[in-house]
């Protein structure tokens, strides 16, 4: 099981999708960012190499940054919740 919600950008409130797996780690321990507000660094960086929908098109960004040890060990597990492909770029 895997906790799936929307997150708010932490600058704007824009909805983001967001998958954290398997539970291990809590909404508490990440923030989220738009493409317009993505750090310069401290942050993972996931761009969409695919197109989803008609709003999440190949190309879309945004970001998780793990305020906590657990976040960042699980840092593979806590992605965007869009069934397409994507890079990540650790910043």
């Amino acid at each position: 099981m895997c906790d799936c919600y929307g997150a708010e950008c932490e600058e704007c409130g824009e909805v983001l999708p967001v998958h954290l797996g398997d539970y291990d780690t809590d909404r508490d321990e990440v923030k989220v960012f738009c493409k317009d507000h993505i750090p310069d660094m401290d942050c993972r960086v996931f761009t969409l190499t695919e197109n989803h929908s008609r709003h999440f098109k190949k190309g879309w960004k945004m970001a998780i940054r793990a305020l906590t040890d657990n976040a960042r060990m699980n840092k593979n597990k806590n992605y965007p919740n869009l069934g397409v492909e994507w890079t990540t770029e650790d910043r």
